[in-house]
């Protein structure tokens, strides 16, 4: 299927069921005002933050990770779980019902070619997980330093600076040496 054909695929099934997609993007907007919504009660309601009172001078890492936790708990509970059941339910009905058997192959179709050209494309987004270690290392060794809940404004800059340089020290020595000494090793081993 040219990209011409899936185009007129796709304008044609959007104006036949143009009611669906208007539901569809009216949920859209009412999931992004959600998310809005339950930020602001987050913001107003939490202790962490004085209920919106506090200077940023005032939170320290702790408290922006207890915030951040907190936030992110009332978002999956009051918007992320029945966005995503109403995503189920819609699939379901856009799936079962709004597609006849053929129109459901070409999707299927599509599909496939998409999870091709995703697989050819793979690479140049690396890097996530290592930050993520580092930044699990990092909160360890401020709490091992007692830095932890101590507010902004009394931590001076340079002290989460090292400790964040020490904490992409230790990840490279612990876990980046070994990996390249082994990947290496199964190199030199199996390239033969």
């Amino acid at each position: 299927m040219t990209l011409d054909e899936e185009a007129k695929f796709w304008k044609e099934h959007i104006k036949k069921n143009w009611i669906f997609f208007l539901i569809c993007a009216i949920a859209f907007v009412g999931f992004i005002i959600g998310l809005v919504v339950v930020l602001n009660f987050q913001i107003t309601t939490s202790w962490v933050g004085g209920y919106g009172t506090w200077a940023l001078g005032q939170f320290s890492v702790g408290t922006c990770l207890l915030f951040l936790i907190q936030l992110i708990l009332w978002e999956l509970l009051l918007v992320f779980l029945p966005g995503g059941v109403a995503f189920g339910i819609g699939w379901y009905y856009w799936w079962k019902k709004l597609l006849t058997p053929g129109e459901r192959e070409q999707v299927k179709k599509q599909q496939e070619k998409q999870k091709q050209k995703k697989w050819h494309k793979r690479g140049g987004g690396a890097g996530g997980g290592f930050s993520f270690i580092i930044g699990i290392v990092f909160l360890i060794m401020l709490y091992v330093q007692n830095n932890l809940l101590i507010p902004f404004n009394s931590l001076d800059f340079t002290v989460l600076v090292y400790t964040y340089l020490w904490a992409a020290f230790w990840v490279v020595i612990v876990l980046v040496i070994p990996l390249v000494v082994i990947g290496l090793i199964w190199y030199l081993k199996y390239s033969k």
